[in-house]
């Protein structure tokens, strides 16, 4: 991944090609959040793959159940085969996402060599690192106010993507709607 201040440069160049996304989009919260399903509340107190620990307000959706599920650690294995892991309950809530022109899509291979990554840093364990690259990216993103969500491969690789929602509420938001 690019240097803090390369990235931050990248963010402000005017020509960087931003997406649009549209659709259902899933979200898997834990049940004791019921009350706050959609807000970014849970990000201050637990860390994700692009944002720190109370950072930035932060949600995560899927494009499909099982990947969301995969991703959260309550399904294991597959294609063929899953098997659900027993611990606390979760919910699992679909919503229509609409982001016109502010998402920057880490799946496309000009943005790997722009923002000088791969597949692998962005996809690999971020856990064990003490400064992991995708959430150096997820705050410079979030710093330029010009990036309201990034699409990412799935690191469960059973879908193609996930979106990342980085300053939206359940209330909406400037650049970005829940339905």
């Amino acid at each position: 991944m690019a240097p803090d201040k390369r990235l931050a440069k990248i963010f402000s160049n005017q020509d960087l090609n931003l997406a649009t996304t549209a659709g259902h989009w899933v979200h898997v919260s834990k049940y004791r959040y019921a009350d706050s399903l959609l807000s970014a509340e849970g990000a201050k107190y637990s860390p994700g793959r692009y944002h720190r620990r109370g950072e930035i307000p932060a949600l995560y959706f899927a494009q499909s159940p099982i990947t969301a599920l995969l991703e959260v650690g309550m399904l294991f294995g597959g294609p063929s085969e899953f098997v659900v892991r027993r611990g606390e309950p979760h919910l699992l809530v679909v919503v229509e996402l609409e982001i016109p022109s502010a998402v920057l899509d880490m799946t496309d291979e000009a943005n790997h060599k722009l923002f000088k990554t791969e597949f692998q840093e962005l996809t690999g364990e971020w856990l064990m690192s003490d400064n992991p690259a995708t959430q150096r990216l997820g705050k410079a993103a979030y710093d330029s106010k010009r990036v309201v969500a990034i699409r990412f491969r799935a690191r469960s690789g059973e879908a193609r993507s996930w979106n990342r929602a980085l300053s939206c509420s359940a209330t909406g938001c400037a650049s970005c709607e829940v339905r």
